[in-house]
């Protein structure tokens, strides 16, 4: 505050031009004056903000079942990851008659993984954070339900394309989307049928299977890189 008096400068502890360092040593105080670009933030305007992109994603993930231990570590991981991301929502979607002994330890660990991470961030950020809604509903009528004009609805499959094949015309569907609607299969992929009511069928990463905790942060970190991409395409257009 000080320094501040003697300058007539304004202080901004976001940006600021130059960064101030103050450390005592015994008897002895030391001042170093660095440049304020010197600086490392975890925000900074030239970012782009990826709430953009995860607040309008619905992630569609059938349910991991046939062992209710596993199912219950599974959810968790799920519950984990929507969380982390701040996802529009998650919807839980068997497409078929399903144990509801084992549903309920899936649901279970998906409430439990949230809860842990929710804390977490209301720990680390000093912004508000939303808790994700988690809903059910049979896979076939969530289809039919986000088919809608404003809305993209994309599969992940091992048969779909590859992204870099599609990014152009994904990214500018999912920039003037209202919601991206993603699609995961479980110990089962999607089934066929719903194909024909997808946008965009995806293979995120040929001649790899990956398990299925993994696909929240394997789609959703593919998608957040081409749209970057995009947005800085866009950025260098504009201020030339």
């Amino acid at each position: 505050d000080r320094i501040r008096e003697l300058t007539g400068c304004e202080v901004d502890l976001n940006f600021p031009d130059k960064a101030v360092y103050v450390e005592i040593i015994g008897k002895r105080a030391f001042i170093g004056v660095i440049d304020g670009s010197e600086e490392r933030k975890k925000y900074t305007p030239e970012k782009v903000d990826s709430r953009k992109l995860f607040g309008k994603i619905s992630f569609v993930q059938m349910p991991y079942l046939e062992d209710t231990k596993a199912a219950l570590e599974i959810g968790e991981r799920i519950g984990r990851a929507a969380q982390a991301f701040e996802i529009k929502e998650l919807i839980i979607a068997p497409h078929d008659y399903v144990n509801a002994f084992e549903l309920e330890y899936f649901i279970k660990g998906v409430r439990r993984g949230q809860i842990a991470r929710y804390k977490i961030q209301e720990r680390a950020y000093a912004r508000e954070v939303r808790k994700v809604p988690v809903f059910v509903r049979d896979l076939y009528q969530t289809a039919r339900d986000k088919r809608r004009k404003r809305n993209v609805l994309i599969i992940t499959d091992p048969t779909g394309r590859q992204i870099s094949d599609v990014k152009e015309e994904l990214v500018r569907r999912i920039r003037f989307a209202d919601e991206v609607v993603i699609f995961a299969g479980s110990r089962v992929g999607i089934p066929k049928g719903l194909f024909r009511l997808a946008d965009f069928v995806i293979d995120l990463a040929p001649y790899i299977t990956f398990a299925t905790e993994q696909t929240i942060p394997v789609t959703l970190s593919a998608l957040l890189t081409v749209y970057e991409e995009d947005e800085e395409a866009r950025g260098v257009i504009k201020s030339l």
